[in-house]
């Protein structure tokens, strides 16, 4: 891909975001984001084939950035738990910013055929996803180990599950009633535990 594809690709993708991210799907046409991202129908077709293969783009482009930006940081310096907190915290900030595209992606899976080749590549692609962000938060615990702060028994991508379904709960925490943990809290808690010690 060229340097200039890749900026119009990146252009229709920010323009599609903003758009997925303050609206509903059905409320967006593809004549919409072409005008948002200043580019002429046909050119936003050569790069995307459909609405939903936008918003699969983008949710892909999200968690690829991501993971990049997580592997990045567990080759930092400074303690294992400032490094899993701006972990915690990167994740939570592209979880709320896409928050919304998420769901419009769980729609649009509930209402395609779970056979078609298209439900089925993006279920697979999803399988593949959370494998890579495991993965790459397993490179942080593997930092901790190497620093001798972790216990033994308990591997790795274990305790990636672990930090990512609390970072899951932690998202959809937002605006209840009952006080809820910080995100700073929520890593003292894993990396400390209730007890006292």
């Amino acid at each position: 891909m060229t340097v200039k594809t890749k900026e119009k690709r990146d252009q229709i993708l920010k323009a599609a975001e903003d758009l997925f991210a303050s609206r509903r799907y059905d409320e967006i046409t593809m004549d919409e984001i072409a005008q948002l991202a200043q580019v002429g129908k046909g050119t936003l077709y050569r790069y995307f084939s459909s609405k939903e293969t936008l918003l699969y783009a983008i949710l892909q482009t999200g968690h690829e950035d991501l993971v990049a930006s997580i592997r990045a940081a567990a080759m930092k310096k400074g303690s294992f738990q400032e490094i899993l907190t701006g972990v915690c915290r990167q994740i939570a900030v592209s979880h709320e910013r896409r928050h919304p595209m998420f769901h419009m992606a769980f729609s649009l899976n509930r209402r395609t055929p779970n056979d078609s080749p298209e439900a089925r590549a993006h279920c697979d692609q999803m399988k593949v996803n959370y494998e890579n962000l495991i993965g790459a938060l397993a490179g942080v615990f593997r930092y901790g180990r190497e620093e001798g702060v972790l216990r033994g028994g308990l591997s790795d991508e274990a305790l990636a599950s672990c930090i990512l379904n609390l970072m899951h709960g932690v998202g959809h925490s937002k605006g209840q009633a009952v006080q809820m943990l910080s995100l700073e809290e929520v890593v003292d808690l894993f990396c400390h535990g209730i007890m006292k010690s």
